[in-house]
């Protein structure tokens, strides 16, 4: 494999890496843009392939996954620290040191990815170091092996899913036959085409090979995504249903107090009595107690307004 000593000695990767992961999290809704995601995440694959050549390529690409993973979710799960401070009464010292601990966790997923990508080049250099679109399918395939398994291991944490970053975008167009992994599988494959891409010239590659294993991939990829977005995969059947969403806006931090969470009951059951539906949605904590702690009065009139209305609550 030949050596890229140049590229990736020092610290740089690293540096390179924190700051992508920073930017990967404000590429996600409200700031961000799909576009903005997919460039984001090719620089992220361009450093891993630069890496991948180097002859310590599976340590140092590990290291840069997890970097890229740790700034990723730092920022992008930050407000856990307001959640567990604020709110939870913890000391900011061991929020803090939870928030940096959850998201070195976090980040030990596209370290893995990352890691996985380079072996395997290690161990099959051909296909997989050169660039291109053996490249890009191992390194796609590999972070959403990983996103795969934050989702559902110890109960999964799927927050900030590649995928999420894609829903205004074309590759949305994949949702409805792939899911959300597919989407991001989508998205990491273009990106890594896209970091592949370049590379595959300065290698003087000829263009006829550039072009059928890097560019005209990407190209299909996209247009693929964008012609799928138009397709109507569902159609409405019977009548439409009739829908409130309640929101009583209860102070997070007074929710809990014995006074206030009986008084946020009394006011969420008079907008639910207010005007049926076929379904009224609460918000996830619009019960502070388990419902056999509910006054019984509140209870009762609650069941008697489901009961005579139709309505559905949840």
């Amino acid at each position: 494999m030949p050596e890229r000593r140049g590229l990736t000695a020092g610290g740089w990767p690293l540096l390179l890496a924190a700051a992508l992961g920073l930017l990967h999290a404000a590429t996600f809704a409200p700031w961000g843009a799909w576009w903005s995601q997919l460039l984001v995440l090719a620089a992220f694959s361009a450093l891993v392939l630069a890496l991948v050549r180097d002859r310590r390529g599976p340590r140092r690409a590990a290291l840069a996954g997890l970097v890229f993973g740790f700034g990723w979710f730092v920022a992008g799960v930050g407000w856990l620290y307001v959640s567990m401070h604020t709110y939870g009464m913890m000391p900011a010292p061991l929020a803090l040191l939870a928030l940096l601990l959850f998201a070195a966790y976090l980040g030990l997923f596209p370290a893995a990815a990352a890691l996985a990508t380079a072996w395997l080049a290690a161990r099959r250099p051909g296909p997989l170091a050169a660039s291109g679109l053996g490249f890009a399918l191992i390194l796609a395939a590999a972070l959403t092996v990983g996103e795969l398994a934050r989702g559902y291991l110890f109960t999964g944490f799927p927050w900030l899913a590649i995928g999420y970053a894609q829903v205004d975008g074309p590759l949305a167009g994949f949702a409805a036959l792939a899911g959300s992994y597919g989407v991001g599988f989508a998205a990491c494959l273009v990106s890594g085409l896209l970091a592949a891409l370049p590379a595959s010239l300065r290698d003087g590659l000829a263009p006829k090979r550039v072009l059928v294993a890097t560019a005209l991939p990407l190209a299909l990829i996209l247009l693929a995504g964008a012609a799928l977005r138009g397709v109507s995969w569902t159609e409405p059947t019977g009548a439409p249903l009739n829908v409130r969403l309640l929101q009583g806006n209860v102070p997070q931090q007074m929710k809990f107090e014995p006074t206030v969470a009986r008084q946020a009951m009394q006011r969420y059951l008079e907008l639910v009595e207010a005007e049926p539906a076929d379904l009224i949605v609460l918000p996830e904590t619009a019960w502070t107690v388990p419902w056999q702690s509910t006054p019984p009065e509140l209870a009762q009139r609650l069941e008697r307004f489901v009961r005579t209305s139709g309505s559905a609550v949840a």
